[in-house]
């Protein structure tokens, strides 16, 4: 059983989680619950959770005591939920936790400004994955922040497993090619966890199923996969021109198997000439993807424009766009267009649907000419830009209801990608909510010490609307609520967040087993970069029978991006 020390101080709530064993209560920042009032001695009390599930706390000869229904007391015992006592001036209330508040299913991505490990000490009992993550994973992430080769890490991460307590564990780069062996081998049965070409098979004991070892496993992949990434080989463009060598930056967080080849394409088209089509859903990206392809091309950030078309009128939008000479209406000065200030760099046109036809065609024409000719004006201006569009409707719909240009599409899309929304990438939100926490703690000067699991249940079965961008705002909003050394429970998070793991959890049989379905089929074509035919021989079922599955579930399977050009 986990109980939960509640405190309100000034205008903020503080909280503990205790598992097991005793807390020490005081004003002094070494203390496990720390309460900073002056009515508060430095070590003010000591709570301990016993077996029964009751607590007992006691008085450290503070200066104002504690109090316990009234009466200031030495010690009392036989506390439980509801109750409270006071330290103080102080009131703290005893909650009890669900128990998958009380695991953490998702660690801190790295060290903040709070002691991470003290903090997953005091809310954890002993497991081979919560000694990796409180032993082990900082020092292994502090190797690879400072550059340590992939090989080398992969090697210590083996190690690092077996040492806290896994029996035997191997690392496979591709079907055959050993990373790093430790432990016991062959020797009992094993469990195999699978990210992009890296394969890592652990040995276990009876007591341990798949669910329990898949979070440390995929930490660990998680973590080689990350350092890989940070040293990306030069990518040789297919430009019509002369080639043109880039290196690729770290592409955002995520795991998704499909989502990483459309950044791995994404590098090579950047150093073409190709203008980018970016279609999606309102916060999937499509910005940050168009960001992306700009620094991969080796271009200054003062050279990246960007112009939203839905929000100005159509008058207004065409002097944005092409610039307007004096004198054309009066008070009018001339000034240059968005398409002059992009020249030899990336002009982003997010909602290009709501473009007017109008505009549509001087678009055109400034794309097949690569000048511009300001409103008014007879002289023409260099504006050779690439041009990445962005939508949240079908342009190929659009043009098919007569609403948008053939010839502009076909002009603005040498290259089509659809960004994926968040639900259907749900092996992505805990990765993306970890970052944008780590994000926001470490400008609060905190740190935190995971996401629990029944808050990551309730993140993965939320169907984020809004996306990534929604999952951001909530994070930053859990953050701005969260103390130092914390968990992230579900307790913290807006209440349709937490409406979504009650609803999965009360929902019908059938609804049940289609959630876990879907997981399944996802993990399956992730395993294998989209391949069906792969995927299915993994799950022991006929091809036509997992595409019907796919169709019936709303999976989409392989990259969501059209073929690359060449």
């Amino acid at each position: 059983m986990a109980i939960r020390l509640v405190a309100r101080i000034g205008l903020r709530e503080v909280r503990h989680l205790l598992v097991a064993g005793e807390a020490l209560i005081g004003a002094d920042a070494a203390c496990d619950f720390v309460l900073g009032d002056p009515t508060v001695s430095r070590h003010h009390a000591r709570v301990r959770l016993g077996d029964d599930g009751h607590l007992e706390v006691a008085d450290l000869d503070s200066r104002n005591g504690i109090e316990v229904r009234g009466r200031r007391v030495a010690e009392a015992g036989g506390l439980g939920p509801g109750d409270r006592f006071q330290v103080g001036d102080v009131a703290v209330r005893i909650e009890s936790v669900d128990a998958a508040d009380a695991e953490i299913a998702t660690p801190a991505l790295a060290g903040g400004a709070g002691d991470g490990r003290a903090a997953i000490a005091q809310t954890m009992a002993t497991s081979p994955r919560q000694n990796f993550i409180g032993l082990a994973l900082p020092d292994l992430l502090h190797a690879a922040a400072a550059g340590l080769g992939f090989s080398d890490l992969a090697a210590r991460v083996v190690t690092a497993l077996v040492d806290q307590g896994v029996p035997g564990a191997r690392l496979l780069q591709g079907e055959h090619a050993l990373l790093g062996r430790a432990g016991r081998d062959g020797e009992g049965p094993v469990h195999r966890f699978v990210a992009e070409d890296l394969s890592l098979d652990l040995l276990h004991d009876e007591d341990q199923s798949e669910s329990s070892l898949r979070p440390l496993a995929m930490l660990s992949l998680d973590l080689l996969l990350l350092a890989r990434r940070q040293s990306v080989p030069a990518v040789r463009s297919r430009s019509a021109s002369a080639p043109v060598t880039v290196h690729a930056p770290q592409p955002p967080p995520g795991n998704d198997a499909g989502v990483r080849e459309l950044y791995r394409q994404a590098a090579v088209v950047a150093g073409s000439r190709l203008n980018v089509l970016v279609e999606g859903e309102s916060g999937t990206g499509k910005e940050l993807f168009a960001r992306y392809l700009h620094v991969a091309a080796g271009l200054a950030e003062s050279r990246f424009v960007a112009l939203n078309c839905a929000a100005l009128p159509r008058d207004l939008l065409d002097a944005e766009l092409f610039g307007i000479e004096a004198g054309v209406a009066t008070g009018v000065t001339a000034r240059a267009g968005r398409f002059e200030q992009a020249h030899e760099g990336t002009l982003f046109l997010d909602e290009i649907a709501d473009m007017a036809a109008e505009t549509q065609a001087r678009l055109l024409r400034v794309l097949q000419e690569g000048e511009v000719y300001r409103i008014g004006g007879s002289k023409p201006r260099a504006a050779k830009v690439r041009v990445i569009s962005a939508s949240n409707r079908s342009l190929s719909a659009m043009v098919d209801a007569g609403q948008f240009r053939l010839d502009l599409y076909h002009r603005i899309g040498d290259w089509s990608v659809r960004l994926p929304p968040l639900r259907e990438r749900p092996d992505d939100i805990a990765m993306l909510a970890g970052h944008f926490l780590e994000r926001e703690c470490r400008t609060r000067g905190i740190g935190y010490a995971g996401i629990s699991r029944a808050a990551l249940d309730c993140l993965e079965q939320h169907q984020w609307p809004g996306n990534v961008r929604e999952l951001e705002r909530e994070m930053l909003r859990v953050a701005l609520f969260l103390n130092d050394g914390e968990i992230v429970d579900s307790g913290l998070l807006k209440p349709e967040v937490r409406g979504a793991r009650v609803a999965a959890v009360d929902g019908s049989l059938e609804h049940q087993l289609a959630v876990h379905e879907r997981r399944i089929i996802r993990a399956a074509l992730a395993a294998h970069e989209g391949n069906v035919v792969r995927a299915a021989e993994k799950l022991g079922v006929g091809k036509s029978t997992l595409y019907r599955r796919l169709a019936e579930l709303g999976i989409e399977s392989g990259p969501a991006t059209d073929r690359m050009p060449g």
